[in-house]
């Protein structure tokens, strides 16, 4: 049968086509500009761990977990450094702004590319979200005891969303759409001079991390917390692995210097250093900080929201739990800040290769981003911002982000069979 052979071939060809490896570019025919140093890059990765991850979610784990959270932090660390040493490689053979995108584009094919770079764009738009959320409610909490979170309730709760109350809220969350807006704003503004402002928060940041463990450090009281050290499930198998898992999440956004391939000086070497530091200093400072955190004061009575305002108060150190709100004020807006930029220039790895609109890899001479991606997502992520759940987000964006990370270790994997001409048999047996 003829026919039947023909069309069978066709379809065999259109699969192959799908499967077309993307060819890696020059790096000097990027229109983006090289405006970062590697600083930059390490205070980028730094600013982004350090973040909503560390001033929120620190003082959740510890109260669940105790000073078990320690070892959460250390494996989940472990396993964060393994992942970023594969990012650190994979951007030495291939620095450029798509991320994982590209990198299963260079190494599986077209078809898988396209699926990554849109559970991507899923992942840092959701992590965008959930940053800016997690902002909204520690102003809340801090400076207004709730007032804004009731007064939205009593006034903009819409009835035909009860039904609905385990996606979203019944009222909306107006901060986290602000925050949304003022990140957008940063990201378009990228000059010398953005950078420099956004390196001196980030800075004011790790010197109050620095402060907190120095005075964690002098205010161990072993005999007031011995008791509230250890959770009482702590037999159970799947209580740990929720800890490593809980852990894992606040390293997110290690990788954040892989998009800055075509702005970085020498992105092969710096790069790979800047993934590599800032993943290891990161797991020092939350292991150290998780640590003294559980032996400073009874994590039962630690208010989770605000768990280091909460310690500085109670030892009455009176000027730092200011320095603690307003660190994690600017803490939160980094790690939303390095949502927003990955999310761009993803867009724009995107656009350039065909994925999505060539409108959306558009770069502004001027501000050197894509200004017109930042706008139609930023009006995208807060409409979306200001009722989708906060947990429910979580838990897409950790699911999408796993993915996300196996891929990365697939490539690898890909890229090193195709080093020694596996890669090349493997197809050709296919």
């Amino acid at each position: 049968m003829p026919g039947l052979n023909a069309k069978i071939e066709k379809f065999w060809r259109f699969l192959r086509s799908l499967m077309l490896r993307k060819q890696i570019i020059v790096l000097p025919i990027s229109p983006l500009k090289i405006v970062f140093c590697t600083m930059d890059a390490v205070l980028m990765c730094l600013g982004s761990m350090i973040g909503h991850g560390f001033h929120n979610s620190l003082g959740q784990l510890a109260q669940r977990h105790g000073i078990m959270s320690f070892f959460g932090f250390g494996l989940g660390g472990l396993i964060m450094i393994t992942i970023a040493m594969c990012y650190a490689e994979l951007s030495c053979l291939s620095p450029t702004a798509g991320n994982a995108y590209h990198y299963s584009y260079n190494a599986i094919g077209e078809l898988f590319g396209f699926l990554v770079g849109w559970l991507m764009i899923l992942s840092y738009g959701l992590d965008l979200i959930i940053a800016s959320r997690y902002l909204s409610m520690y102003i809340d909490h801090t400076f207004f005891e709730g007032k804004i979170g009731i007064a939205s309730k009593h006034k903009l709760t819409l009835e035909s969303l009860e039904s609905f109350i385990d996606v979203i809220n019944t009222h909306p969350d107006v901060i986290s759409v602000l925050i949304i807006l003022v990140v957008a704003g940063r990201t378009i503004s990228l000059s010398k001079e953005s950078i420099i402002a956004t390196n001196i928060m980030i800075g004011i940041n790790l010197l109050t991390v620095s402060i907190i463990t120095i005075i964690y450090i002098f205010s161990i009281n072993y005999p007031k917390t011995k008791d509230h050290l250890f959770p009482q499930d702590l037999s159970k198998l799947s209580f740990m692995y929720e800890g490593v898992f809980f852990a894992h999440y606040c390293f997110t956004g290690y990788d954040a210097a892989v998009c800055l391939g075509e702005e970085t000086e020498n992105p092969t070497i710096n790069i790979p250093k800047s993934i590599l530091f800032a993943s290891k200093a990161t797991v020092i400072i939350y292991c150290s900080v998780s640590f003294l955190h559980c032996l400073t004061w009874p994590v039962d009575e630690v208010d989770i929201n605000a768990p280091f305002v909460y310690v500085m108060t109670q030892l009455k150190t009176m000027p730092l739990p200011w320095l603690c709100a307003f660190s994690s004020i600017i803490g939160h807006l980094s790690s939303a800040h390095a949502f927003m930029f990955l999310l761009t220039r993803l867009l724009y790895s995107m656009a350039r290769d065909g994925m999505i609109f060539s409108v959306f890899g558009r770069i502004n001479r001027n501000t050197n981003s894509p200004i017109f991606s930042t706008f139609i997502f930023t009006v995208i992520l807060g409409a979306l911002g200001m009722y989708l759940r906060t947990e429910y987000m979580w838990t897409i964006a950790r699911a999408s982000g796993n993915i996300s990370k196996e891929v990365i270790a697939v490539c690898l994997l890909i890229r090193r069979l195709m080093h020694y001409g596996f890669w090349n048999i493997i197809q050709s047996v296919c």
